[in-house]
């Protein structure tokens, strides 16, 4: 988790190092608590739990929150005051969060391991609706808030994928469902502001988008050491101007992939017998034309008339549906 001054630095930073932006950043106190719903859900492959709650009387009501005073992964990161997020009592300091701990003794106890991780761009943008406290926020959508019931196609897009047998409306057993997958979703940018073309490309020109890939890369890393499966698959699922980029200079070496990880990035194929991948020189179209008689790698037969598909294997944005990947680009990708 970055700190302040760390979060602020890559703000303001000039390229590659950070965004080089001089407006405010977004929101400091909604990022770590995106970082420890993200915990809590790493917790499930972890096997304990990390950030305890704690029940906190309020003129409101009951609230929760996870204590910052003497708490060694949070006390250091210089977490500012805040009116709505943080809570002093009794010479204490509580960061407000939307929920109790989440997950069981026994969820806790299932052994799982890593074997599918998808990367994004960044969180969406959260959007401030008046909603009763521990109730389900149907305008918001951040994929580890099990309370953001809002549609969004990262989360609904793995599930239908991997088929994960759960509620439609019951999100933390969705959640649940793809840990036991060995699904994870980790995203390129902490920063949780609406990406334009132009700022993604400015952002490419720039080799800020390489600059915090190898960040996250190293962050898998450290990862993955503890909670790899035997073989593990990446992919991306974020908008192609900047993955599809990503995609490219793995595919042609100038970018790493995390230890004992593979990635698909070579071109989607529709005969049937797939040829030997062959990394493109310059960068290729985004998007490739699905046949009328092809068969997607010999695998996926067009059954819901795509037209279209991502060139790279490993990429699972759907370009010809504005909203995120398709189900059946991330099973080709993870296969």
């Amino acid at each position: 988790m970055l700190c302040f001054s760390r979060y602020n630095d890559l703000w303001t930073n000039p390229a590659p190092n950070g965004f080089n932006q001089r407006i405010a950043p977004p929101c400091y106190h909604e990022y770590v608590q995106r970082e420890i719903y993200k915990q809590d859900y790493l917790d499930l492959f972890k096997g304990k739990l990390t950030y305890e709650r704690i029940k906190i009387f309020t003129p409101s009501g009951i609230r929760f929150g996870i204590l910052i005073t003497g708490n060694p992964l949070l006390m250091n990161l210089g977490i500012p005051h805040h009116e709505l997020y943080i809570l002093h009592n009794e010479e204490k300091k509580y960061l407000l969060v939307d929920y109790d701990y989440p997950w069981t003794k026994e969820e806790l106890d299932t052994k799982r391991c890593i074997k599918y991780i998808m990367i994004g761009e960044a969180a969406p943008t959260y959007n401030p609706v008046i909603v009763a406290y521990g109730e389900n926020d149907g305008e918001n959508t951040y994929f580890y808030n099990h309370l953001h019931s809002g549609n969004t196609r990262w989360l609904t897009a793995p599930v239908g994928a991997f088929e994960v047998v759960a509620k439609k409306k019951d999100k933390r057993a969705q959640l649940i469902g793809l840990a036991n997958i060995g699904y994870i979703l980790f995203d390129l940018f902490p920063f949780a502001v609406n990406y334009s073309k132009v700022l993604r490309e400015l952002l490419n020109e720039n080799e800020t988008s390489n600059h915090f890939y190898k960040e996250l890369v190293s962050q898998l890393n450290a990862l993955i050491q503890q909670y790899l499966c035997h073989s593990a698959i990446m992919a991306f699922s974020g908008p192609p101007t900047i993955h599809h980029y990503l995609a490219h200079q793995i595919a042609t070496g100038s970018l790493g992939i995390p230890a004992g990880v593979v990635c698909h990035s070579y071109p989607n194929s529709f005969a049937a017998v797939p040829p030997i991948p062959i990394a493109p020189i310059a960068l290729p179209a985004i998007l490739i034309p699905w046949p009328v008689a092809g068969s997607l790698n010999g695998n996926y037969l067009n059954l819901t008339y795509l037209k279209k598909v991502p060139y790279f294997r490993c990429c699972c944005y759907d370009g010809a549906i504005v909203g995120g990947p398709n189900q059946l680009f991330i099973r080709n990708a993870f296969a």
